[in-house]
Order: structure tokens, then C-alpha cells, then sequence
């Protein structure tokens, strides 16, 4: 199986990123070796995100929870409420719905790829 493996180029390129590492870091097993080149990897493919824009406070506010209510209601830390609603942090597509369930609202009602209209009071 080795032998099948030391023919794919992705395998090779890994080994070659790893022979790299060592000499920058140190020797390491090669299980830490490919850990950080895929950490690496991972984190060099990342295309920018487009920015998502959402109205989570607002509708928070309007049904009176606090973020620590909103977060026990979908199972995530109450600081991961805070990243979302100041567009640090984009959610995934599950926790939007779930957002949107526990709001009780619809997913394009609170989260958009364009900035919302200012309400006026």
C-alpha cells in the first residue's frame, strides 16, 4: 500500500512540506508533520468570506432575551452570539437555522450578503 501511496503527487508534496518543517522546527513525528502541513494547507486554500451582515440583536431585543438565552436556546457558547452579531464570525448553516427557529423567524429575515435598511423609529 505504500508503494501506491508514494505515487500520488499530493502524498509527495506532503512528504517534500514535511522534510521542510523538520528542518525549520525540528524533528517530529510524522503524525505532528501532517497535522501541520494540513493546518497549513487548510488555512492557505481559505478564500476571503464575503461578509454576512445580520439583524440578531435587533430580533433579540424585540423578544427580550439576552445573548446567554439566545445561545442556551441553540447550544453554542453565549460569546459565540456576540461574534455573530458584530460580523465577527460567520455562522454555519445549521446554527443560522437554528438562530432563526429560536427567533422565530425566517433565515433571510436575519442574516443577508447586503447591509440592512436602517429601521426608523
Amino acid at each position: 500500500m505504500d508503494g501506491d501511496r508514494s505515487q500520488n503527487p499530493a502524498y509527495r508534496a506532503t512528504q517534500l512540506n514535511m522534510k521542510v518543517l523538520t528542518k525549520i522546527v525540528g524533528t517530529f513525528s510524522i503524525d505532528v508533520a501532517l497535522m501541520l502541513h494540513s493546518i497549513y494547507t487548510t488555512l492557505m486554500s481559505r478564500n476571503q468570506e464575503e461578509p454576512l451582515f445580520n439583524r440578531i440583536e435587533a430580533a433579540r431585543n424585540i423578544l427580550g432575551i439576552s445573548r446567554a438565552d439566545l445561545a442556551q436556546m441553540t447550544g453554542v457558547h453565549y460569546q459565540t452570539i456576540g461574534y455573530i452579531e458584530r460580523g465577527e464570525y460567520n455562522p454555519s448553516l445549521s446554527l443560522a437555522l437554528k438562530l432563526a427557529k429560536a427567533l422565530g423567524v425566517e433565515v433571510s429575515e436575519i442574516f443577508s450578503t447586503k447591509p440592512f435598511r436602517k429601521e426608523s423609529k
